[in-house]
């Protein structure tokens, strides 16, 4: 019983392998598309083999893709208003890194709208707690940075329970 087993099977192996060969040169293609590959499945004595269909899926994208490929599910992110007082001249800092030393990217008017980065964390840091956001200016130059969202000051005075960066309840487009 057992050799009339392996017999099949060994059969049954060189089968698909057959059915696998081609005297085709493979040309290479643009971007992958999901494929159908047959894959056998258990196969009753003198039956046919029932093909399994398995779609390759296009390959995740690389750490460090460029700005706007870090959406959300739903292709939206929180908006969130500066507030740098009733002055005009007080301007919101976004910086390269969560650091009051780090390097300005720009100053930020006040009510301003930006867009919190999808995933990211709140970081506390220098005193203050950063928040990673985006900020679409009227050209549509992207930028994305650091601003404290605790750091309204007011002749010299800071004042933590006023927020520069204050939360809506909109969601907007990233």
């Amino acid at each position: 019983m057992r050799w009339k087993l392996g017999l099949i099977l060994g059969l049954l192996a060189g089968l698909i392998a057959a059915c696998n060969l081609t005297t085709e040169a493979i040309q290479p293609t643009a971007p992958p598309i999901p494929t159908f590959t047959p894959i056998p499945t258990r196969t009753p004595v003198g039956g046919v083999v029932t093909p399994t269909p398995v779609f390759a899926l296009p390959p995740l994208p690389e750490v460090g893709t460029p700005l706007g490929a870090a959406v959300t599910a739903d292709g939206f992110c929180q908006v969130y208003l500066t507030y740098s007082g009733s002055n005009p001249e007080n301007k919101l800092s976004l910086r390269a890194e969560p650091r009051t030393s780090a390097r300005q990217l720009i100053r930020l008017p006040n009510k301003t709208r930006v867009l919190l980065v999808p995933g990211s964390a709140e970081v506390a840091a220098d005193d203050y707690n950063w928040l990673n956001i985006i900020y679409i200016d009227e050209n549509q130059q992207r930028y994305e940075g650091w601003a404290a969202k605790d750091a309204y000051e007011y002749n010299g005075v800071r004042d933590r329970s006023l927020a520069t960066l204050r939360q809506t309840s909109e969601r907007a487009p990233c």
